[in-house]
């Protein structure tokens, strides 16, 4: 069996990006104020949960004019809720399986033949034979041509006449 070959360390990533500094300063600074907050309100229902009294905590519950017992009713209706929600999903999706399970409706397209790739126009007879043959293709330049208006129409009377046999 093969093995991948390895990469140069510069293509170790599939997504390149050039944001400038100042783009990736202030989206680091956001993300940071957002973990930070989602800290709090972890925090702020753990401690309720967990009947923890902590300056932190209380400041925040004396802030919104709430208590422990009424988070932790609140956290309890929500978990009801997902709950129910969680069932009515699946009750749905067995009824679909049921009601939907037995049709086989979709079929796939046929295989792209040789023949079809080279009817499109799109790339050289040379350069489909590589990539029908070869296991791994590097290609330095992209072999495929540029789409103008006459292949655009031309791929369009192709897929029309296959839609019809």
């Amino acid at each position: 069996m093969e093995q991948p070959r390895s990469w140069p360390a510069q293509n170790r990533f599939i997504i390149k990006s050039r944001q400038s500094y100042l783009t990736t300063f202030v989206s680091v600074i956001l993300t940071l104020v957002l973990w930070a907050y989602s800290a709090v309100v972890a925090w702020f229902f753990l401690s309720a949960a967990l009947f923890i009294n902590d300056p932190y905590s209380s400041l925040l519950k004396i802030t919104f004019k709430i208590n422990n017992g009424e988070i932790r009713t609140f956290m309890l209706s929500t978990l009801i809720a997902f709950v129910a929600m969680l069932v009515l999903l699946l009750l749905w999706r067995k009824y679909n399986y049921h009601r939907f399970g037995s049709l086989r409706r979709r079929n796939y397209p046929p295989d792209s033949t040789k023949a079809d790739m080279e009817e499109l126009g799109l790339m050289s007879k040379k350069d489909i034979n590589k990539l029908k043959s070869s296991r791994y293709v590097t290609f330095t330049k992209s072999p495929v041509r540029e789409i103008s208006k006459d292949t655009k129409s031309s791929v369009r009377e192709i897929s029309k006449e296959r839609k019809r046999s």
